[in-house]
């Protein structure tokens, strides 16, 4: 009886580090103080760039992140389709797109975002792909709306990319 408890405690102990590795902070939606690299990144895997505008203390912001980006990050699925990043709007600089230091408050305002959370998809000069995404009126429906700006956005690129090709 002893043994098949101590085989037991040693599965835990065994597994416990691969399961706080698929459920911990790598997760999560990481922030972002740098536009410029996360841009390289969605252009080198072809991809659009979500950003959710954010406050620290906005329980709106807390839905979107843990109900929506979080486990759509976590699921693996969207790896293919979007690149996506918080920026904190009570943040103060961030790297544009174009390298240079910005204050936050102009990038909210550049992309609309006066409300938080706000959500866009930018293409890899920083252009939206999308219409932004202003707050969350309906949780319900806040999925399917996130799914179809992805999925456009991702087409808007593809497009663009067409084009380029087209042009050469």
């Amino acid at each position: 009886m002893k043994m098949q408890h101590l085989v037991i405690l040693l599965i835990f102990l065994l597994a416990g580090p691969a399961i706080s590795a698929e459920a911990g902070p790598g997760t999560r939606v990481p922030l972002t103080t740098d536009l410029q690299a996360d841009t390289a990144l969605a252009q080198a895997r072809g991809i659009p760039l979500l950003i959710m505008f954010s406050l620290d203390d906005c329980p709106y912001c807390m839905v979107v992140r843990e109900e929506f980006l979080d486990p759509m990050q976590l699921s693996g699925d969207y790896r293919n389709k979007v690149l996506m990043r918080i920026l904190k709007m009570d943040g103060d600089f961030v790297t544009d797109f174009d390298g240079r230091r910005v204050p936050v408050d102009d990038l909210a305002v550049r992309y609309g975002a006066s409300v938080a959370p706000t959500v866009v998809l930018l293409d890899h000069h920083g252009q939206m792909l999308t219409k932004r995404l202003l707050g969350i009126t309906t949780p319900d429906f806040y999925g399917g709306y996130l799914d179809a700006a992805i999925d456009k956005s991702l087409q808007r690129l593809h497009e663009q990319s067409m084009l380029v090709q087209y042009k050469k």
